[in-house]
């Protein structure tokens, strides 16, 4: 085995995948978890650092303005967030969400 293929088999992946999920997620009508609008919502992923895989389990309902583009925003205004959000308190909101996805999909089953 080479170098560079002992390095690759271990390295985790960059996401942690749920398609049944994602694809859920982006029928419901979500509230933004800033601001309680449901128009133009994106779904964020919830990390505690850079390095730490993507976790679609982990996913918090946000409209643009408060996910990409405007203040306080997890990509724009990172610092910002941190302050005004704990981890806890969006991984609850994103829990909440994930837990309505397990209630709506095992009456269908």
């Amino acid at each position: 085995m080479t170098k560079a293929e002992q390095l690759y088999k271990h390295k985790e992946p960059k996401v942690l995948r749920d398609r049944d999920y994602l694809n859920w997620f982006a029928r419901q009508s979500h509230k933004c978890f800033v601001c309680g609008t449901s128009k133009n919502i994106e779904g964020h992923h919830i990390k505690q650092s850079s390095s730490q895989p993507k976790n679609d389990r982990q996913l918090l309902s946000l409209c643009v303005e408060h996910h990409r583009i405007g203040t306080p925003s997890p990509h724009n205004t990172p610092k910002l967030w941190r302050e005004m959000f704990t981890l806890e308190s969006q991984l609850d909101y994103a829990e909440e969400i994930y837990k309505r996805y397990l209630d709506e999909t095992s009456d269908n089953k």
